[in-house]
């Protein structure tokens, strides 16, 4: 059963991030892609963002994890990425208003895979 919603105060980034583990991660996601979003939790959102209220959470924040995780281009699209599905889940639960995901306007890196013609 999922903890009570406090009333007058907004749900932690850590608290919401055992919330989706538990109801959207664990019961429609394989294994493998749970490991990696726990992964990402306790690597580099929990550390960077668990404490703060998911109503305080700012995009301009969001945009310096990602910067500084220039040199891993995939895993600063996947925390951010991570992020925003957990924002977007919060919304669909009622947790946050629309429109507050502070991921939506977050570019991601683009990657270039080689074995194309001319690589």
């Amino acid at each position: 059963m999922a903890a009570p919603e406090r009333k007058g105060s907004a749900l932690t980034v850590a608290e919401l991030a055992d919330r989706y583990l538990k109801e959207h991660m664990d019961a429609r996601c394989k294994p493998g892609t749970g490991e990696r979003v726990r992964s990402t939790l306790r690597t580099h959102l929990l550390p960077e963002f668990g404490d703060s209220p998911t109503d305080a959470l700012e995009p301009k924040r969001v945009w310096a994890l990602r910067n500084e995780m220039h040199a891993t281009p995939g895993a600063a699209n996947h925390v951010v990425n991570t992020l925003s599905a957990m924002f977007n889940m919060a919304e669909t639960w009622g947790l946050v208003p629309e429109g507050t995901n502070p991921c939506v306007e977050v570019a991601r890196y683009r990657i270039r895979h080689g074995g194309g013609k001319g690589s």
